[in-house]
C-alpha cells in the first residue's frame, strides 16, 4: 500500500522531469482519472489545467581555464614561475646587418634568468639553428635577403615554457663587381 506522504514528492519529481523534458514553450496539464489518480501531461483529456511553471533554470558555463604560459616540469619545482619575458636584443626588429661575414650573432633576454635545465633554441626562419643553455649564439651562414629569428625556452622535457617575438631582418651583402 503506498503511504499518501509521499504524493508530494512524486509530485515534485514528475514536475521537475516534464519541466525538464519537454521545451520551454511546451504547456504542462493537470487531472484526475477515475480511480484518484493524478497525472500530468503535455497532451490534457477533457477537464484538465494548466500548470504554471518558473522559468527552467539555465546553466552558462564561465568557459575554459587560460592554459598556464609556462610549463611545470623544470628542475626547481612544479611551481617555478613562468618566464616574465623572453626577447631577442640583437639583431633588432627591422635591422639591416651589411657586410660579408655569414654569421651573425643572436642575443636573448630572459626575466627572470635562464633556470638550470632550461634551454633556448634560436629559429631561424623557422628551421632551429642552435640550442643551448646559454643566451648567445652564432648562427649562419646568412645569406642576402630578409629573414626571421624567434628564441624559444624550453624546459628540460623540451616542452616549450615561453617564446620572443618574432624578429624581421635584413641581410645586406655588397656585390662585387
Amino acid at each position: 500500500m503506498t503511504d499518501r506522504r509521499s504524493r508530494p514528492s512524486r509530485f515534485v519529481i514528475a514536475l521537475v522531469l516534464l519541466a525538464i523534458a519537454l521545451p520551454a514553450t511546451a504547456k504542462i496539464y493537470k487531472w484526475t482519472d477515475e480511480q484518484g489518480n493524478i497525472h500530468y501531461g503535455d497532451e490534457p483529456p477533457e477537464g484538465a489545467e494548466t500548470i504554471d511553471l518558473p522559468p527552467a533554470t539555465v546553466y552558462e558555463s564561465p568557459g575554459q581555464p587560460s592554459p598556464r604560459r609556462s610549463g611545470t616540469a623544470d628542475t626547481e619545482g612544479a611551481d617555478a614561475p613562468a618566464y616574465e619575458r623572453v626577447a631577442i636584443t640583437s639583431p633588432g626588429q627591422e635591422a639591416t646587418i651589411r657586410g660579408v661575414e655569414q654569421t651573425i650573432t643572436v642575443r636573448v633576454t630572459a626575466q627572470p634568468e635562464l633556470r638550470r635545465g632550461h634551454t633556448v633554441e634560436i629559429l631561424y626562419d623557422g628551421e632551429t639553428a642552435a640550442r643551448g643553455e646559454r643566451l648567445e649564439f652564432a648562427i649562419g651562414p646568412v645569406y642576402r635577403g630578409t629573414h626571421t629569428i624567434t628564441a624559444v625556452v624550453r624546459d628540460a622535457a623540451g616542452r616549450e615554457l615561453e617564446r620572443s617575438e618574432t624578429i624581421t631582418f635584413y641581410k645586406h651583402q655588397p656585390t662585387v663587381n
